[in-house]
């Protein structure tokens, strides 16, 4: 019986790398890309209950409104990024405020993608071998 139940939480789980796999995918392909800055720095406490420094990037909508991506404020290498820094970003036109921090024309959102469902792929087959299992113990 755990093992089906682990199966379940296993299929749950690749629906929801799935999901985020075509959202990327679909960010990639329609999203508009626009120059963003950083508007402020905190701090802010992590999941493993340490301090992480957090920065709001604000960017200009269309229609006049003011979109936000929320990112670490700590860059590759160590260095932190600082009030006034532009940086691209890249948003859904239907959902604004689902915007992402990442380099023009970059494969990087692709690449999020792919392992996305790479992984879904792998928990869905661990899924199946663990019903399998289940059905072997029964």
């Amino acid at each position: 019986m755990i093992f089906v139940v682990q199966a379940m939480l296993m299929v749950a789980l690749a629906g929801r790398l799935v999901l985020v796999a075509v959202r990327t995918v679909r960010l990639h392909r329609h999203g508009v890309r626009t120059t963003g800055a950083v508007d402020g720095i905190w701090e802010d406490e992590g999941s493993d209950g340490g301090i992480q420094l957090r920065a709001v990037i604000g960017f200009d909508l269309p229609d006049g409104r003011r979109g936000w991506a929320y990112i670490p404020a700590r860059r590759w290498g160590g260095t932190r990024h600082v009030v006034g820094d532009r940086l691209p970003v890249v948003y859904d036109s239907q959902h604004p405020l689902k915007a992402r921090v990442i380099p023009d024309r970059s494969r990087r959102l692709l690449v999020e993608a792919g392992v996305m469902a790479a992984l879904a792929l792998g928990a869905g087959g661990f899924a199946c071998f663990l019903v399998a299992l289940a059905s072997a113990n029964a």
